[in-house]
């Protein structure tokens, strides 16, 4: 399955998430899904992160990807909350 980066229009990355979806359309509809409630995420955008398709999102691929530039612990399950797919529900480390 094909992966996104999806966040509002206007933040940068740390407020974006990693979705399996195989469409645009339907990555946007899962962030939207977990955040209708609020204002901040109603222009969405989803960018495609061959990365991570098929496949668990990992510390490591997280770092080469640029995520957290500090340096600060990173939780894999912060980035895919949205997501919900088998792949992402199975593999990421919790």
């Amino acid at each position: 399955m094909k992966a996104w980066q999806v966040g509002p229009y206007g933040y940068d990355d740390a407020w974006s998430a990693i979705v399996h979806a195989n469409t645009r359309a339907e990555a946007k509809q899962k962030i939207y899904n977990e955040t209708a409630d609020t204002d901040e995420w109603i222009k969405i955008r989803a960018i495609r992160v061959p990365e991570f398709d098929d496949c668990a999102v990992t510390v490591e691929a997280l770092r080469r990807l640029g995520y957290n530039p500090e340096g600060d612990k990173i939780v894999p399950r912060d980035f895919t909350w949205p997501c919900g797919c088998e792949l992402c529900r199975r593999d990421s480390p919790k």
